[in-house]
């Protein structure tokens, strides 16, 4: 699990992934916030929308659910060899103002 701990909510953190080579990908699989028990998630903040820039130049918005289940977001395939996830807006918690992902995950 990640938890960005910065000032703020969250909103414009980032992560980058970076593949060994290129590989052609159309789709995140991703567990949004704390996701070990639903109390904890509830507690902390949840991503909302993410921009995904790719190492081709190309960017895409993309919507996430407010849920703790797995969850998987599509967009249109694309090449790259990296992925920079930047948070866009959040979801705010009852009680910690830090974001975070429990799992994020490519495939073609």
């Amino acid at each position: 699990m990640w938890c960005e701990g910065a000032a703020g909510d969250g909103t414009g953190e980032w992560l980058e992934f970076n593949f060994p080579s290129a590989h052609t990908i159309s789709s995140l699989n991703f567990v949004n916030g704390v996701g070990s028990s639903l109390s904890i998630w509830m507690k902390a903040n949840r991503s909302k929308s993410l921009t995904l820039k790719f190492s081709n130049g190309t960017t895409t918005t993309v919507k996430v659910r407010n849920v703790m289940l797995p969850q998987t977001v599509t967009f249109p395939a694309v090449t790259t060899s990296s992925v920079k996830l930047t948070i866009n807006e959040v979801v705010k918690g009852a009680k910690y103002n830090d974001l975070c992902i429990s799992e994020a995950s490519f495939k073609g």
